[in-house]
């Protein structure tokens, strides 16, 4: 009995293991946020010395929209991805203006200015607080009015005041414009990716809508569309976007309204946009 006792004995202590301390695991790390997403306007065109942006977005917990021309981005600061659903302007926000304005249109939580696009050479940054769990879609407009900023532009007049943008743009540009024009020349499309020598153009204005069409020597056409916003002399300006630029086209013409030359350029303001560089003469 005894020996079986010793044998019983001798085998748990063989069993027994010695308490190892093992390494505490870490704790997986949250998701990052991701980056900002950027967007470019839809540009629907509109009076030549005011503008609107209308902007919506799909809100978890806290975002910031910041607008510059015609690109924001999209932050997530708290909560789920926020998303894009839309960003129309009726012309790119200006880099001065003389009056500015943040509205609320829709949302159950807080929509503020943090950064006023006046002394920021137009750079706007909005941000949004939603209260409670779940999304909610958010829908904000920037209106802006006056100031040297449209690329050149004449500051308005401030008997301007109580006219609508239809009624500015019709007695600027001497009540629409009727004009078409097809023909070959030479020119250049530069960018930040690739550059691009032009040869034909095909333009036509109906009105206050511009349609234009440049080919490549390659074969390939780029497309512009958007509205007029002054005429002065031979010189027709407006508000066109495409599919790789969007801006201020100049416009210049002969008596016969033959065009003989077209620019659009735009310089880097910070948002990390691509420059471009457009010249077509005939």
């Amino acid at each position: 009995m005894l020996a079986v006792l010793r044998i019983v004995v001798r085998t748990i202590a063989i069993l027994v293991v010695p308490a190892v301390s093992l390494p505490a695991f870490s704790q997986p790390r949250p998701k990052t946020l991701p980056d900002a997403v950027e967007r470019r306007a839809t540009i629907t065109g509109g009076g030549s010395n005011s503008g609107k942006c209308t902007i919506d977005v799909n809100v978890d917990d806290q975002v910031e929209v910041e607008i510059a021309d015609v690109k924001a981005n999209l932050r997530t600061l708290t909560g789920q991805p926020a998303t894009w659903i839309r960003f129309e302007c009726t012309t790119p926000l200006p880099h001065n203006m003389g009056d500015f304005e943040l509205r609320a249109i829709s949302g159950r939580g807080k929509v503020t200015l943090v950064q006023d696009p006046r002394p920021n050479s137009g750079r706007a940054i909005v941000r949004i607080e939603d209260p409670r769990v779940g999304r909610e879609d958010y829908t904000f407009e920037l209106l802006w009015r006056g100031g040297t900023s449209f690329h050149g532009l004449a500051p308005p007049d401030p008997r301007e005041y109580g006219h609508t943008d239809r009624e500015r743009a019709e007695r600027d540009i001497d009540g629409g414009i009727e004009m078409n024009f097809a023909g070959r020349g030479d020119g250049f499309f530069h960018r930040h990716n690739g550059n691009d020598r032009l040869t034909d153009l095909d333009l036509s204005i109906r009105g206050h809508d511009v349609r234009i069409t440049l080919k490549t020597a390659a074969g390939a056409s780029l497309y512009f569309t958007g509205q007029v916003v002054q005429k002065s002399g031979n010189r027709i300006t407006a508000q066109v976007s495409g599919d790789l630029a969007a801006g201020t086209m100049y416009i210049e013409s002969d008596r016969t309204k033959r065009v003989r030359s077209i620019s659009m350029s735009e310089a880097s303001n910070g948002l990390g946009r691509n420059l471009f560089d457009l010249r077509w003469h005939n």
